[in-house]
């Protein structure tokens, strides 16, 4: 269904996580690009993929258990 991919990322997810945990997705400060209104504007740098699917995982069997 999805072209054989093993897996996939969901970067709705990410987006949450980084909100809920800004410490797994650092941030930086950084220009638009010149095709685009001048501006700064703030960008996730990384994401730390194994705290944010443990910390996901963790919170589904927790609404599962109650």
């Amino acid at each position: 269904m999805d072209s054989g991919r093993p897996s996939r990322t969901i970067w709705d997810l990410s987006v949450i996580e980084a909100i809920l945990h800004p410490e797994m997705a650092p941030e930086e400060e950084v220009p638009t690009p010149p095709e685009c209104t001048p501006r700064k504007v703030w960008m996730h740098t990384s994401i730390d993929v194994a705290a944010m699917k443990a910390d996901f995982f963790t919170a589904v069997d927790r609404y599962f258990k109650e």
